[in-house]
């Protein structure tokens, strides 16, 4: 299902795959890019704090964009108050995000 997020520990890291602006119901959340932004740093934080880690403990992260141009900024301005340290971070532009209609994608590494 598009609505699983996959979290992975493993020697004292903990891996978030694939962390998507999804609503409830499993289908992609409708709203501004910072939004859905938000959405997805707060299931990260979620996602991290019950796996004994903390956003604070974040040590990279990947995103990837439908269009960079066009979301990058509007990302950005909610993810640096969720990763003040600013993370090791690589940042993308890629043809296709599923599920269909999602606009960007993030993956982090954290420490335990």
């Amino acid at each position: 299902s598009h609505g699983t997020f996959t979290v992975a520990p493993l020697d004292g890291l903990v891996f978030l795959a694939g962390q998507c602006p999804i609503s409830p119901d499993g289908s992609v959340f409708q709203g501004s890019i910072a939004d859905k932004a938000r959405l997805v740093c707060e299931n990260a934080k979620t996602l991290l704090e019950a796996a004994g880690s903390s956003t604070a403990k974040v040590i990279k992260v990947t995103v990837f964009f439908l269009d960079i141009d066009r979301d990058y900024d509007d990302f950005n301005s909610v993810y640096v108050q969720y990763f003040p340290h600013l993370p090791a971070r690589s940042v993308m532009e890629v043809s296709k995000i599923p599920p269909e209609g999602n606009s960007f994608e993030m993956d982090v590494i954290a420490l335990k």
